[in-house]
């Protein structure tokens, strides 16, 4: 994440993702599902400020109307949960500038979330390890540990469990947020009914990665919440039906939905792209690229 002073304190600009990868392999005896994923940082950022407090108090203000302020609030909860493991009594005050979509699938909350951990670890001067601010991370939500990492890694468990993979060529997306989102618990609730189809397997798609084969890439881009996901909403995969046309075996829907993004292997061709999706009015389009090698604990 790109750190920066602000007087006592930091700015800091969290990444979002998408998926490449998304397979869910049964359900937990906790109640979640076993996932294997894919996610790769992207550098549509959220701008959180980290202020020191006067007083004892967790105070966080968001600009997005749609971002609740408080302790349902993931940032908040994260420097809850901090103060909880070290026993540290000061407070701070956040502020967080909203760019990408609210309950898209792209992981915003989630990064959010990872730079508030990793603000205040300095900014209260706690000294913490990357071990343990994944300790707390993993308390938190399932996406926020990958954030800790960024670039690109496969995720397991409920998405806590985070392997970094090698750097990869700068990719380029873009991504359409539709005008409606969809309840990521109603889609693995849809999901259950089929856990017993056949297994993606993850490995053909590191094999691509590590070949930095775009072609095999593009062929073994795959998410699982897809089918669920538009047996909700059938105008997801209408969306989908209709950037394929536009770029065939490059689009994909991110994590639960909505958003949907097309894989492009330079920013030329995502401009050009942009500009063709951008007349089919499917909602807000964002132009984006990977973001590798970004996350300093």
């Amino acid at each position: 994440m790109r750190i920066e002073s602000c007087g006592d304190g930091l700015v800091i600009w969290s990444p979002t993702k998408i998926n490449l990868f998304l397979e869910i392999k049964g359900k937990r005896k906790d109640g979640y599902h076993e996932l294997e994923t894919v996610m790769q940082a992207i550098d549509l950022c959220d701008e959180l400020e980290i202020q020191p407090s006067s007083d004892k108090q967790i105070h966080f203000h968001c600009d997005h109307p749609g971002v609740p302020s408080d302790t349902s609030n993931l940032v908040v909860r994260a420097a809850n949960e901090l103060r909880k493991l070290t026993g540290h009594t000061v407070g701070a005050s956040m502020s967080l500038r909203k760019f990408s979509p609210v309950g898209g699938g792209i992981g915003g909350g989630s990064g959010n979330a990872a730079a508030a951990l990793i603000g205040l670890n300095k900014i209260w001067d706690l000294g913490l390890e990357s071990t343990n601010l994944h300790q707390v991370a993993a308390l938190i939500g399932s996406d926020i540990n990958f954030f800790l990492e960024e670039g690109t890694c496969l995720c397991t468990g409920r998405g806590e469990k985070v392997q970094p993979l090698p750097p990869q060529n700068p990719f380029h997306y873009v991504l359409v947020m539709p005008p409606f989102g969809v309840a990521t618990a109603a889609v693995f609730r849809q999901i259950s009914h089929s856990l017993n189809n056949k297994i993606e397997d993850v490995n053909i798609l590191l094999k691509a990665l590590e070949n930095r084969d775009f072609s095999a890439i593009c062929g073994s881009l795959f998410n699982r919440l897809e089918s669920p996901a538009f047996s909700l909403n059938p105008d997801l995969g209408k969306i989908k039906s209709q950037l394929e046309a536009l770029a065939p075996g490059r689009t994909l829907m991110s994590g639960s939905g909505s958003t949907m993004y097309v894989l492009c292997p330079n920013s030329k061709d995502a401009e050009s792209l942009e500009k063709a999706i951008a007349e089919l009015n499917l909602g807000r389009i964002y132009r984006t690229a990977s973001a590798d090698n970004l996350g300093q604990l």
